[in-house]
């Protein structure tokens, strides 16, 4: 759906508006200027400047100056981090050897089959380095989840970057030359042990070693169905979400009537809008992109905005007023001051698939953006050298880039990949006893009935569960009717 007539002067006016604001805070603020101008492939917006100039002010409070300074220095270090981890990406996909003094990359020096959702684990990069970044502006490690499990790579690269690694993939992997090399070999590696088990702590997906992965992501539509029934009151969640899975599980249009201030955590919800391959176009991408989607949701119940999703201090900014957002809309409910559902954030982050590299907005840039195969092609070996030079960063600056963004020491909270969910330890729940039988002899019934009474049983027993059932339409046509009817669905 195209924007109206009435629309376009009124997206102008406010466009020249911003330009204008932006200009301004530019020319009195020297370290926002700084950090605008970037020294890297990643953007910085009009839009974006105005809206971290405002967070910066409410962050530094009455220590004004000297603050500011300390978060926009962390904003430049989240350029950095975010460029290194998009160098290592792409690496992932097509180099066997890496050298972190960034030379260029011979033919013998690339993987004779490339493999990897390039063009998506480029365009996760930001994301996830904002979620680091909002969690360092703010001191508070939230918990993540990544609904398209094959952009693992631009996790495990950040995590990799940071720290934050499992102790498995801390004992194979560093960033040197060696270490390097062994992630980009074990990368799509599919090697096994003498056990039967994967040989590497690292795969095509999120994985158990992945540094605070809970969700495999493989399967479109899970992670978007439960997100907002995860976290617990006090805990905080971003949920990354897959475009593909909003076209084949629906479900999660309803978060909005799930969510509840006084057993739920704050949650944020991001979609990065990239555009899929040209045989898997989306209703979303059919009917309108980014104009469609805000109207889609809108209606749903949830809260749009849009931001630039190829910059990490976007993503910070739109995981900080999500959350204060949905604070106050739910203590307004809580109090009685407003009623249920609330308005849900839901991030639109804008971005061009494998944004950063050769290649990127083709098709091609879903899984292997460059022109050919640079293990025997000559322009592709160019293309390759070309792109990942734009995105190397001096490996003497990130150290001090890394002190930066890993204050947990000095905000005394955990490592992100030991967040609340990935380190959830629940009691045991109390089993009752399942009766053998609950039908006279020689009558008959569906084994369903006997599945829904005992789930009701269960859930009697333990009150202090947390029981969410969802697809009431399918647990009534199987059968599931006391479940329906005891939780009220």
């Amino acid at each position: 759906m195209n924007k109206s007539v009435a629309e376009i002067p009124l997206l102008a006016e406010r466009n020249s508006l911003c330009e204008a604001r932006a200009a301004e805070l530019r020319s009195r603020h020297p370290d926002l200027a700084t950090w605008a101008a970037g020294n890297t492939v990643i953007p910085h917006g009009n839009e974006t400047v105005c809206r971290i100039h405002d967070l910066v002010e409410r962050l530094a409070g009455s220590r004004s100056e000297r603050k500011a300074q300390e978060i926009y220095r962390l904003l430049r270090a989240a350029d950095d981090i975010a460029s290194a981890a998009m160098w290592a990406v792409v690496h992932m996909t097509y180099a066997r050897r890496v050298y972190t003094d960034g030379r260029p990359l011979g033919h013998a020096d690339f993987k004779p089959s490339p493999e990897g959702h390039t063009g998506g684990s480029l365009n996760m990069v930001p994301a996830y380095v904002g979620y680091m970044l909002a969690n360092a502006l703010t001191g508070t490690t939230r918990s993540w989840l990544m609904g398209q499990g094959h952009c693992v790579a631009a996790i495990e690269a950040v995590n990799l970057l940071l720290g934050n690694m499992s102790a498995k993939q801390e004992e194979c992997y560093s960033w040197t030359d060696d270490g390097l090399s062994a992630l980009v070999g074990d990368f799509y590696g599919y090697a096994v042990n003498r056990e039967g088990g994967p040989a590497a702590p690292l795969g095509s997906h999120v994985n158990a070693n992945t540094g605070g992965g809970i969700s495999e992501g493989g399967y479109l539509g899970f992670a978007e169905v439960q997100y907002v029934h995860m976290p617990l009151k006090g805990e905080r969640l971003v949920a990354f979400l897959s475009d593909g899975a909003f076209e084949e599980q629906r479900g999660s249009d309803w978060a909005p009537r799930w969510w509840r201030h006084e057993d739920s955590g704050l949650v944020t919800p991001v979609m990065i809008l990239n555009g899929r391959r040209i045989e898997q176009r989306t209703e979303m991408m059919q009917e309108g992109g980014a104009d469609w989607l805000r109207k889609h949701l809108a209606l749903a119940g949830f809260d749009p905005i849009d931001i630039d999703g190829r910059d990490p201090a976007a993503f910070a900014w739109a995981i900080i007023e999500s959350e204060r957002r949905l604070e106050v809309r739910g203590e307004a409910a809580a109090s009685g001051g407003a009623t249920y559902p609330v308005q849900l954030p839901y991030i639109i982050a804008n971005s061009i698939k494998g944004y950063g590299f050769p290649g990127a907005g083709t098709n091609a840039a879903h899984n292997l953006p460059l022109s050919g195969n640079p293990f025997h092609d000559a322009n592709a070996k160019d293309e390759f050298n070309g792109g990942a030079q734009r995105l190397w960063i001096d490996p003497a600056r990130l150290p001090d880039e890394v002190r930066l963004l890993k204050n947990h020491d000095l905000q005394r909270r955990v490592l992100e990949k030991a967040h609340a969910l990935a380190s959830r330890n629940p009691p045991d729940m109390h089993m009752p006893e399942i009766p053998a039988h609950f039908m006279p002899p020689g009558a008959t019934a569906s084994p369903m009935d006997y599945l829904d009474r005992c789930f009701v049983d269960l859930v009697k027993h333990n009150p202090d569960l947390r029981v969410r059932v969802g697809n009431p339409d399918e647990l009534q046509s199987n059968r599931m009717v006391r479940t329906l009817q005891q939780l009220k669905h």
